[in-house]
């Protein structure tokens, strides 16, 4: 059933110029990069099991080309690495897409300038929608923007760190 799903999904004329790869729901895409890495061992022996994890990689929709693109970075199979600064240069996906890393011991991957951690606390706010949000009446529209204010030391009996200031600046 999957296997019939990808090969509609890459060759099927009908769909192939559609919006039809965007509509597939969580639990499919799941679903989708689970039936990958439980192929992975057999991708360099098996011209079947490459194929269809190749067929996976390749649906354009980032719930499923983040965790491919990990996964065969995991494996040491050659990629494309557009991916990589694609991902890190979004500031939507850049602190997930760092974590993805971070979980697998991939992080040399990341791009460096986009890694320090002013810029994935930037992303973490950005991600979690509390700027660049715009309201819902026409006379306000106004973006939301965030501008780096200064940067603290900080300490407690458990542990040591660093405190960033960001400004929240409103413009037309």
């Amino acid at each position: 059933m999957v296997k019939e799903n990808l090969e509609t999904l890459t060759t099927n004329s009908i769909v192939k110029n559609t919006k039809y790869k965007d509509v597939l729901n969580l639990n499919e895409q799941q679903l989708l990069v689970n039936f990958a890495h439980i192929l992975m061992p057999f991708y360099k022996t098996d011209e079947k099991a490459k194929q269809l994890i190749d067929k996976v990689a390749k649906i354009k929709n980032d719930q499923i080309m983040m965790p491919m693109f990990v996964l065969l970075k995991k494996n040491s199979i050659t990629l494309n690495d557009t991916l990589a600064n694609y991902y890190a240069k979004n500031p939507n996906t850049r602190t997930y897409f760092y974590s993805e890393l971070e979980r697998d011991n991939l992080t040399s991957v990341f791009p460096k300038e986009y890694a320090s951690e002013l810029q994935l606390v930037e992303s973490v706010l950005k991600a979690y929608g509390l700027v660049n949000t715009y309201s819902a009446y026409d006379s306000d529209k106004q973006k939301d923007s965030l501008i780096f204010h200064k940067e603290i030391k900080a300490s407690n009996k458990y542990e040591k760190g660093t405190v960033y200031i960001l400004k929240h600046q409103r413009t037309n």
